[in-house]
């Protein structure tokens, strides 16, 4: 065991806190973008159409991978895309920019729930 890792299920181990620091900031900055995102395809203009059809062409890309994790992200990146080319149609367009707010600030909120845990997690460490 590695000598500068304290020992017992109180503790949490290094890999534990390294997941909770990369969720939260993942989560964070994945939320930010997101209400970037939302605000400026709700602008006028073809802007949408074309990110977003580059976006949808570049996830199908990530999406032909063989790798789980190239295919997880390219589920998302399509997910915008596709929010991207919806988000002006009439009815459908008010209901996509909500849920994108809903699910930005939920990003954020989440990112700093992980945190405050990874920080708990480091005082209980340097105790």
């Amino acid at each position: 065991m590695n000598d500068l890792e304290k020992s017992g299920s109180e503790y949490p181990s290094t890999s534990k806190l390294t997941k909770q620091v990369m969720t939260a900031v993942g989560c964070t900055v994945g939320g930010i973008i997101m209400l970037i995102i939302q605000k400026l395809f709700m602008a006028k203009g073809p802007f949408n159409y074309i990110i977003g059809g580059i976006v949808c062409a570049v996830g199908i890309g990530f999406l032909v991978s063989k790798d789980s994790d190239d295919k997880k992200a390219g589920y998302l990146i399509s997910a915008i895309g596709l929010f991207a080319l919806l988000v002006k149609l009439p009815k459908v367009g008010s209901v996509l920019a909500i849920l994108a707010v809903i699910g930005g600030v939920g990003l954020i909120a989440m990112g700093i729930w992980n945190a405050i845990k990874f920080f708990i997690g480091l005082k209980k460490r340097t105790q």
